[in-house]
């Protein structure tokens, strides 16, 4: 008995320093399109499932009912094809305030309003629980983000070049944050693997909204099928692992923020935050 605690103690150990040189990886090693944080986040979640419970218990979703697959589905199919009249450039041009873009089109609004009212009618528990915030919450997500927090603060404050107006950093920051981190996470967190979950197991819910979840990217997609172009297929398979991540956060916290936060963070609204600030202190 008292060997086979030794083996799993050691086990354990071993796999704890694993995790801690992948959340290490990059200070290290950083490639551009931001994979080395998505996977230096899963070690540091995968460091702490190791070792406790998680905070927030599993909660087994009830089954979805037929009626509940077809009504979702058709929501689904509405929000894929505002998204892709979007990418064609076939609806408005969105919210412009002083010449600076906030919403590139209004039917960013939908990934919103799908999310909102699909939980308002059937587990209001759970819209609720979307935007949980508590201290141990917090600390989680200050040390998820802090290696991208470090190469974003040297990053921008010693290698970037501001050649660009404020208004450039405020249109990104603003875009980065709502238009892509909040309503994306809304969309494809917390309802797109949501419904999943109540037909399919977890694992495998939380691998098909990740693949959704990067195929929707038809800007890298499109180009991928007409061409075969390997910088194409890195940034897919980048934006599948933030897809998985992010998932693996959410189920871990029962909570969207580590996601939305995280989410905002690879796409640069940190650096363009700091750049911001730098191109107003230098005047």
């Amino acid at each position: 008995m008292s060997v086979n605690l030794e083996n799993n103690y050691s086990t354990r150990t071993r796999d704890w320093y694993v995790n801690i040189v992948l959340y290490l990886l990059p200070l290290l090693f950083l490639d551009q399109y931001g994979s080395m944080f998505t996977i230096s986040a899963i070690a540091f979640t995968n460091s702490l499932s190791a070792y406790r419970d998680a905070e927030v218990p599993y909660s087994i979703p009830q089954k979805g009912k037929k009626s509940q697959a077809m009504i979702a589905g058709a929501l689904f199919c509405i929000v894929f094809v505002f998204s892709a009249l979007s990418y064609y450039g076939k609806l408005d041009d969105g919210l412009r305030i002083n010449g600076v873009v906030l919403l590139p089109t209004y039917s960013i609004l939908i990934y919103y309003i799908v999310p909102i009212l699909w939980f308002l009618i059937n587990d209001r528990d759970t819209l609720t629980a979307f935007f949980r915030i508590d201290v141990k919450l917090v600390k989680y997500i200050g040390m998820v983000c802090l290696p991208i927090l470090i190469i974003n603060l040297i990053m921008a404050w010693y290698f970037m070049e501001y050649d660009k107006p404020k208004s450039y950093f405020v249109q990104n920051v603003f875009q980065f944050v709502f238009t892509a981190a909040l309503a994306e996470e809304l969309f494809f967190r917390g309802f797109v693997y949501n419904v999943l979950k109540k037909f399919w197991n977890m694992k495998a819910a939380m691998l098909v909204s990740a693949v959704i979840f990067s195929c929707w990217h038809l800007r890298l997609v499109v180009p991928l099928f007409e061409s075969i172009n390997l910088s194409y297929a890195a940034n897919l398979f980048a934006i599948f692992m933030l897809g998985l991540v992010n998932v693996i956060m959410y189920e871990k916290s029962k909570s969207l923020i580590p996601a939305i936060v995280f989410h905002a963070l690879i796409n640069g609204a940190f650096k363009d935050a700091l750049c911001l600030l730098k191109v107003m202190i230098m005047g």
